[in-house]
């Protein structure tokens, strides 16, 4: 969905730099350039965080884009952001699931070794 919605704001963000090129006056136009870039960055990140949480890449980029998608008005959707968000924080609390992720919680909590790694064979 951030990556969906990234694309607006990407938009407007080259319109304005296209007005600016040619020379026309883009006074007005700064401050909600400003607002936009930092709405794009934001939903970069949520965006990458997700995938990164997807692949088991990163438990910290997962957690940050499911803060920031717990946000209204960051998400396309606030009815559908929110309670995914929500859902991948539940998600993330899970000892299992942050024992899959090679920086979780639980792997440094252990030296790098998940649980069932540092159990010795009987």
């Amino acid at each position: 969905m951030a990556s969906i919605q990234s694309v607006f704001p990407a938009i407007a963000i080259v319109s304005v730099i296209v007005v600016a090129f040619r020379g026309e006056p883009v006074g007005g136009a700064i401050a909600p350039l400003v607002g936009m870039l930092i709405h794009f960055v934001f939903l970069l990140a949520i965006a990458i965080g997700a995938a990164k949480m997807g692949h088991l890449e990163s438990y910290h980029a997962g957690r940050t884009a499911a803060i920031l998608s717990c946000i209204p008005g960051l998400t396309p959707f606030a009815f559908l952001g929110i309670p995914f968000g929500i859902w991948s924080i539940r998600l993330l609390n899970d000892p299992t699931v942050q024992a899959a992720f090679p920086d979780g919680p639980t792997r440094s909590r252990l030296g790098g070794e998940p649980d069932d790694a540092r159990e010795s064979p009987s």
